[in-house]
């Protein structure tokens, strides 16, 4: 907790430890506390405060125009390799329409959510029925990428982010999607030439002092117990979920 008031600081505490529950859910209580340079996880808000302000930084200073396609920055590749899924929930059309709908995309219309992507196509689950967008089934995923975080996986998720298919025509409808912000990420490092961890440290964490702001804080200095845990079987969502490589702890 922090308290400002007129430009001072009034208040600064941190309660709490960086792990509270062990794995069958039992209380933990010799676990370091917290303090107020603990490092949390900004889990989906990381799209705000890095991909988007990058964006905003690339649009003011670099006069990055937003209605640039994608197409444009990260190639034909983008459009010309998309796949056919009949989606359940979704508009099925032909591949060349589908083509004609991927090549039109602009950087506005993923800002917006409204570019027509699925909301998780689940790239790195070898199951996942794309038809239903169920991840509870028996169906191989026809766009898994893999789960590890090498070079080979990454490469293989933007493959196959070619290859997916929008589930309606772009600026028709506004559908909360995570390959949306995949996607621009990726234009940032291709405009800088720069990851998004070194773009956004030189921009703007070093400028700004922040100093416990990063991404895999791990290989950056941190070490296990400056993290709060934020999830008792990690990405397990408490053991409902499981796939190779899938962090359970």
């Amino acid at each position: 907790l922090v308290v400002r008031k007129n430009g001072k600081l009034v208040y600064r505490n941190a309660w709490g430890r960086v792990n509270s529950y062990g794995q069958d859910g039992t209380r933990l209580t010799n676990m370091p506390p917290v303090t107020d340079e603990t490092l949390y996880d900004l889990a989906s808000n990381t799209k705000m405060y890095s991909v988007n302000y990058a964006l905003q930084y690339l649009v003011t200073h670099e006069g990055l125009d937003l209605d640039t396609k994608i197409t444009d920055i990260l190639g034909q590749e983008f459009a010309a390799d998309v796949k056919f899924i009949a989606y359940e929930k979704g508009t099925t059309v032909p591949l060349l329409t589908q083509r004609r709908w991927k090549a039109s995309l602009t950087l506005r219309d993923l800002l917006m959510h409204q570019g027509g992507f699925p909301p998780g196509p689940a790239y790195y689950r070898d199951i996942y029925d794309q038809t239903t967008q169920e991840w509870q089934t028996d169906v191989p995923n026809v766009l898994y990428a893999g789960a590890a975080s090498d070079e080979g996986t990454r490469k293989r998720t933007w493959q196959r982010i070619c290859e997916t298919p929008l589930m309606y025509e772009p600026g028709t409808k506004t559908m909360y999607s995570d390959v949306d912000y995949v996607v621009l990420g990726l234009v940032v490092e291709k405009l800088t030439g720069k990851s998004l961890q070194a773009y956004l440290k030189e921009t703007f964490w070093q400028p700004l002092g922040l100093t416990h702001i990063t991404y895999l804080p791990l290989k950056n200095g941190f070490t296990q117990a400056d993290c709060a845990a934020t999830e008792l079987n990690g990405n397990t969502r408490d053991g409902v979920s499981h796939f190779p490589g899938i962090r359970e702890y």
